[in-house]
């Protein structure tokens, strides 16, 4: 398959079999085309390597001389046994552009380990952010629950007596730290915000010991959590897709 290529903007158009070639300024950006007789040509001028290219002179095999390149026999020894060389500055610019390629992808390789790196401590603070905000939610429904009364001596007492209040008290901290968990963090696909704001609720689900040491009522604690801060997750990533798309056409 035959291809013309623009080097500049990496524009491509496969070239079909009984159509004339046309080396023309590229449209979008105006640069020389360029033809890549198959994939590894192609290859090599999309990533901007400098395919060496033959010298101009041919070396006779048995005299060693140097002859023209178009000539069949040595103009020495009458030889038609050649050794053909590449061009010196065409070669230097071949391994310059291959060092280039190389620091290149070295330099992604360093970002790649980069923005994993500070993605998982991304991850690590939006987690502590969102036990933070939890109880910081707890908090106030707890105050508004209690108004201006005094505190209970009798905690179990107080829970049982606001029982239905508590519990909508407690959906909502897991709600609103899941939402904000991922609402701080970079777009990200659902499932990951999903997963994350998930991790959130086993981890404030584990506050259950302290009350109880029955892993039949731990678990599903756990669980329950993870589902209302996951769905939480799910509201701030759909949020953000929405903000993302319509400022920034993504």
């Amino acid at each position: 398959m035959n291809y013309i290529v623009c080097r500049n903007c990496k524009r491509v158009i496969e070239v079909k079999e009984n159509t004339p070639l046309v080396f023309d300024k590229c449209e979008n950006c105006g640069h020389t085309l360029e033809f890549a007789a198959d994939n590894r040509d192609l290859q090599f001028i999309l990533n901007d390597v400098e395919v060496p290219k033959i010298a101009y002179h041919k070396i006779c095999a048995k005299c060693k001389s140097l002859n023209p390149r178009e000539t069949g026999a040595c103009l020495f020894c009458g030889s038609t046994s050649f050794k053909y060389q590449y061009d010196l500055d065409s070669l230097n610019k071949y391994k310059n552009s291959l060092n280039l390629n190389q620091m290149q992808m070295t330099n992604m390789s360093d970002n790649y380990q980069q923005s994993i790196s500070n993605n998982w401590l991304y991850r690590i603070l939006a987690l502590i952010l969102g036990i933070i905000d939890f109880f910081f939610v707890v908090m106030i429904g707890l105050g508004l629950i209690i108004g201006d009364g005094p505190l209970p001596t009798d905690s179990m007492a107080f829970i049982m007596q606001h029982f239905n209040m508590m519990m909508i008290v407690l959906i909502v901290a897991l709600f609103v730290s899941g939402f904000l968990s991922i609402f701080i963090l970079p777009k990200m696909k659902y499932k990951d915000s999903f997963m994350l704001s998930g991790l959130l609720g086993l981890i404030i689900g584990l506050i259950t010991i302290i009350t109880t040491t029955d892993i039949l009522v731990i678990i599903p604690s756990m669980v329950l959590c993870a589902i209302i801060t996951g769905i939480g997750g799910l509201v701030a990533q759909f949020i953000v897709h929405k903000i993302i798309g319509r400022f920034f056409g993504r």
